[in-house]
């Protein structure tokens, strides 16, 4: 006869043991989630520990520490809006580790064929960064890069670049993309002797190619080939200047000769928002009026010091803002909002602080002229567009004409008229002044006076160092040129 099973009725300190128990179990559980969720983290955050590749080529050598492997393994489709976001990077960085300066280096993304790929590249998006991942570049299908993700130049002995990327299935993926799987690898190669193709090379040589470059001689005309050339411009309403500058879409103006090197000289595609623009700022324990009451927000004084207002650029509060790096407590200078290599890039320079004489004698040729007379300068990284800079952007074929006679005919031949319609740009600040008036490019594409008490836009112009390299693009709004250091 079986014994009948016995059950123990659970005493007081049963019940103790058992819930420490439970909130033993609980605690291991719950370290157990956190610690798999942080290796989770890290890893899916790099996909795979680092791992150390090395490059030699003509005595040059390279390493490569890369944070993890370039798999992609039965991914989904996705916008590229998405891809940027989900997508983990991969950080590649790369040190000369050689005694000699690598001219230049070409970073590719190869198959790996130790492992077996079933996703074709024609479907791979990527993207890169190159300041530590707080911007990206336009995404681009990997077959359409030729290999070459990157290509950097002049790296020295022991300094460093380090490059983020991200892949993700294009959302145009076909069936045939579903379920599969790429492997890929790193491939430097390295150049000792390269003819570096600096920004200003690369825009002189579409001279002719219907890009809209016009070269400029000294008598300010276009120049032909017995002259000798003073600048080359943009001219004309279908040209391919645009270029990608601090994250933003800025233009070219064109190619300026500066103590015997040539820069190209930029402007902001349209004018500063109000967000990034202060009502007050200060400087030197001086308070300047910006914004002004009831007015366009987006507008802001030339120089109001404590409701004293004059046309002088080199001490005015829009002047501090612009080339201000640091925040004072106030608000941030508006070149210590740019990013460090839009900054590395900008160039400390001499601007013309000549007066203008708006009259029906002078032509647009002659504002240059008059831009330059006086003995008025300034130094400085970030100034404003000159008159001629607005001017010479008509077409070539109207530069000798009066101010005074640029109707709207004459106007729509003009990219800088194009864009301020394009962009609601509405009226700017320019740099020189007529009189004791500043100047203005108004809403109708008119270079007028007005008050120093008077508010306008602000478009950002600034040359970049000479050194500066165009790395890919061909200068549409689509494909914007590409700069580099």
């Amino acid at each position: 006869m079986n014994e009948p099973n016995l059950i123990k009725k659970k005493g007081f300190m049963d019940k103790v043991i058992e819930k420490q128990k439970s909130i033993l179990v609980v605690a291991v559980v719950g370290l157990i989630v956190l610690f798999t969720g942080a290796s989770y983290s890290m890893l899916t955050n790099f996909d795979a520990p680092s791992n150390l590749l090395s490059f030699e080529k003509d005595g040059l050598q390279m390493t490569v520490s890369q944070s993890g492997l370039i798999e992609m393994n039965k991914k989904v489709p996705e916008k590229d809006e998405n891809g940027l976001i989900n997508a983990a990077p991969i950080v590649l960085a790369l040190t000369n580790t050689g005694e000699d300066t690598i001219m230049r280096f070409d970073v590719r993304i190869i198959q790996d064929e130790t492992k077996n790929t079933t996703l074709s590249e024609e479907y791979i998006k990527y993207s890169i960064s190159t300041d530590f991942g707080v911007s990206y570049s336009k995404p681009m299908l990997l077959k359409e890069s030729v290999d070459t993700i990157y290509s950097g130049y002049n790296i020295i002995k022991d300094k460093s670049k380090t490059i983020y990327l991200k892949l993700w299935l294009d959302e145009n993926a076909k069936d045939e993309a579903l379920d599969k799987n790429y492997y890929g690898k790193v491939q430097v190669d390295l150049y000792k002797d390269s003819e570096i193709p600096y920004a200003s090379d690369t825009i002189i040589k579409t001279l002719g190619n219907d890009k809209g470059v016009v070269a400029v001689n000294e008598k300010g005309e276009e120049g032909l080939d017995k002259d000798t050339v003073r600048e080359y411009r943009y001219s004309g309403n279908n040209v391919d200047n645009y270029v990608k500058f601090n994250n933003e879409i800025w233009r070219i103006i064109g190619v300026f000769n500066i103590n015997n090197n040539k820069h190209l000289k930029l402007v902001r595609n349209e004018i500063l928002k109000e967000e990034v623009l202060p009502d007050t700022y200060v400087i030197n324990e001086n308070t300047y009026q910006m914004k002004k009451k009831n007015s366009n927000p987006s507008y802001v004084y030339w120089n109001n010091l404590q409701d004293k207002v004059d046309n002088k650029w080199e001490n005015s509060g829009l002047s501090y803002y612009l080339n201000t790096e640091v925040d004072n407590g106030n608000h941030m200078g508006y070149l210590g909002s740019l990013s460090n290599e839009a900054r590395s890039m900008i160039m400390e320079t001499k601007y013309y602080l000549g007066q203008i004489y708006l009259d029906e004698k002078t032509n647009v040729k002659d504002t240059y002229q008059l831009e330059r007379t006086g003995k008025s300068t300034w130094i400085g990284r970030i100034g404003l567009m000159y008159p001629s800079d607005a001017l010479y952007s008509l077409d070539k074929s109207y530069w000798n004409t009066s101010i005074k006679e640029i109707n709207m005919k004459i106007k729509n031949t003009s990219w800088i008229y194009e864009s301020m319609k394009d962009t609601k740009n509405l009226q700017s600040w320019l740099l020189g002044t007529d009189g004791d008036e500043l100047l203005n490019l108004d809403v109708s594409f008119d270079v007028s006076s007005t008050s120093t008490v008077s508010v306008s836009g602000v478009r950002p112009s600034l040359y970049l160092n000479s050194n500066v390299l165009i790395i890919r693009g061909s200068g549409t709004l689509d494909n914007p040129y590409i700069l580099s250091l």
